[in-house]
């Protein structure tokens, strides 16, 4: 990433200084001969060619980017976590999200989500609201429970799936 930083950082002062000798915008001569003394008395023509050259160069960056992982379906989540954007985030309209908890033991419980935990630490949790089902162990089908809600911690979690669908009335 570096080298192809370098690459068009280079790319671009050349474009720049090429351009502005050939348009009339700079006097590369005196640029070389005197760069500060030409930035000051020339700063529009000097900070207008920087800011060309920065706009190719993060301009190609991202370009260069935007080819390389056209094809990746992936997301990177900066501002939260991805069970925010996932459970609250991407839901649809009148839809509520039914999630599937894996438990490390290899027990499952199905609920309607109520809440979590948004912050990307150690150890959140994930609150599941009726109806909720819970299976005995591994092999053993989910039967409802007669609980109101349930927390689960981030710790006992082996996997998390959902869908979103219709909201009932409560």
């Amino acid at each position: 990433m570096l080298v192809i930083g370098a690459m068009l950082s280079l790319a671009s002062a050349g474009i720049v200084l090429a351009l502005g000798e050939a348009i009339g915008a700079l006097n590369t001569v005196k640029l070389s001969a005197d760069f500060d003394g030409y930035v000051l008395t020339e700063p529009i023509r000097a900070f207008s060619a920087l800011l060309l050259f920065y706009g190719l160069a993060y301009g190609g960056a991202l370009l260069a980017a935007r080819v390389v992982h056209r094809s990746e379906d992936e997301e990177v989540d900066t501002a939260g976590s991805l069970w925010h954007r996932a459970m609250r985030l991407d839901l649809p309209d009148d839809r509520v999200s039914m999630v599937t908890v894996e438990l490390k033991d290899g027990r499952k419980v199905v609920g309607r989500l109520r809440g979590f935990t948004i912050e990307s630490g150690h150890n959140r949790e994930l609150a599941l609201k009726r109806p909720i089902g819970a299976s005995a162990g591994p092999t053993s089908l989910p039967a409802e429970l007669d609980d109101d809600f349930m927390v689960i911690r981030e710790e006992q979690i082996a996997c998390v799936s959902g869908r979103y669908v219709a909201a009932s009335p409560e």
